[in-house]
């Protein structure tokens, strides 16, 4: 049985991909600074496997997309387009427990956080739980607002702020439903 797992392509936040929940959605992703706003949009595409695409448009133009297969146990990273592939990436290694380890690197330092409950929110059209967590590090406070939908298990919307920036991710248009096989199928 395939249980959740972590995706990330690039700058996209981190979140479970569970299987039987399949949807397709636009998303953006806004960096808020003293000098400016960067603005990167995209989508994502998870379909009831729990295979999850994410794909985006880099610098220069070219669509790139991540493809994480836990089916196969496979991972790639796929020009948007075409699917050809551009890169394999290493599928995590499971622990002796059964556990997975990710695939980006864990913190080395524990910092003080607390969390609390932002009580219930719809957006786009999904009740989502939320919660708020500041975290004491040693270069300033961090606060993160998470959005998560009950019915997909994803991130809807998270802003994290500190003294420097502002970023927030908002996925919208979400459908409901099974996306084309083929987006998970790298062509070589």
């Amino acid at each position: 049985m395939v249980t959740g797992s972590v995706v990330m392509v690039g700058s996209l936040l981190m979140t479970s991909v569970l299987p039987g929940r399949p949807f397709e959605a636009e998303y953006e992703r806004r960096v808020s600074r003293a000098g400016g706003e960067e603005i990167e949009r995209g989508t994502i595409a998870v379909d009831g496997q729990g295979r999850a695409r994410t794909a985006v448009e880099m610098p220069g133009g070219q669509a790139i997309a991540a493809v994480w297969d836990p089916i196969k146990k496979a991972a790639w990273i796929v020009d948007s387009s075409s699917n050809r592939l551009l890169m394999d990436v290493p599928w995590p290694e499971e622990s002796s427990t059964g556990a997975t380890t990710s695939i980006v690197p864990a913190p080395t330092t524990v910092v003080p956080s607390t969390s609390q409950s932002l009580g219930t929110n719809s957006i786009e059209g999904l009740e989502c739980d939320g919660t708020r967590t500041t975290i004491e590090a040693p270069g300033g406070r961090q606060t993160v607002e998470r959005w998560i939908s009950r019915d997909l298990g994803h991130v809807l919307l998270e802003v994290r702020s500190n003294d420097a920036e502002r970023i927030t991710f908002r996925m919208l248009s979400i459908r409901r439903g099974e996306p084309a096989p083929d987006l998970f199928q790298p062509t070589h």
